[in-house]
């Protein structure tokens, strides 16, 4: 009786003392790939190679879905009353220099209708390009 008693006492010891840390966790890779250089909230401040100015306004909320790809929802106002819109799907190709777009919803179509965009900038703060029909579009963030 005392051997198992000191067996188990030795076990409790020898658990408690010898517990497994639990292993940190793995390093991650900060990396998302659901994010890519387009993404984000812009502000237009280049439209139709004329500067947008008051009543006139316009945005570009890009939400991306991969390192390469996401949506869209242009929206515009002329007089600051009436707004066009204009959602689509994006597809960047060419190391980010062009963009294609596939309209899903709104009334508008400048983005799908642009043909393969060529983005002339596009870093942190600036995104440019220009459309296949020659119209420049510049925002910021």
């Amino acid at each position: 009786m005392k051997k198992l008693l000191a067996f188990v006492l030795l076990a409790a010891l020898f658990t408690s003392c010898d517990k497994k840390k639990d292993d940190p966790a793995p390093a991650t890779n900060n990396t998302n790939t659901n994010t890519n250089s387009m993404n984000g909230d812009w502000k237009v401040n280049v439209y139709d190679n004329t500067p947008v100015t008051a009543p006139m306004s316009a945005t570009y909320k890009a939400t991306a879905s991969s390192a390469t790809g996401g949506t869209v929802h242009f929206d515009i106002t002329f007089d600051g009353t009436q707004h066009h819109t204009e959602d689509c799907t994006y597809t960047l190709s060419s190391g980010n220099t062009k963009a294609d777009f596939t309209k899903t919803g709104g009334d508008y179509t400048v983005l799908s209708g642009g043909k393969t965009w060529t983005i002339t900038k596009l870093d942190a703060s600036a995104l440019e390009m220009t459309s296949g029909f020659g119209l420049v579009m510049k925002m910021s963030k």
